[in-house]
């Protein structure tokens, strides 16, 4: 049986996030360290999350599409840090942050109560 499409969602998002982690591995530059351990963070959180019961409903759908979209757009960003574009590491930034918001907006939504009915 498939997983619900916004359980998957979270679960693809953790892995792009340890995609992104990866691909900083990779690379050099202490200023990226904040960036690892952001994601880490992230990533963590987003583990802590995914046997919400909330990802089952009609109303996780949108927040956890929000957090693939953008955490698809992290690892497109470090992906382009560690090939060498210097340009990269600021919309890396933005991107995490955007990450980090629409994280912290499904955990917010996750709090809610809701009754699933079978």
């Amino acid at each position: 049986m498939s997983e619900p499409e916004a359980k998957q969602n979270v679960l693809d998002s953790i892995e792009r996030c340890r995609e992104a982690l990866s691909a900083l591995e990779s690379a050099d530059g202490s200023d990226l360290d904040k960036f690892k351990t952001s994601i880490k963070e992230t990533t963590e959180l987003l583990e802590s999350l995914k046997e919400k019961v909330f990802l089952k409903t009609k109303k996780a759908l949108t927040p956890a599409y929000l957090v693939l979209e953008s955490s698809q757009s992290v690892a497109d960003f470090a992906e382009e840090v560690s090939g060498g574009d210097d340009g990269a590491a600021d919309e890396l930034g933005e991107a995490l942050g955007q990450l980090k918001d629409n994280v912290a907006k499904l955990q917010g939504a996750s709090k809610q109560h809701s009754v699933i009915v079978t």
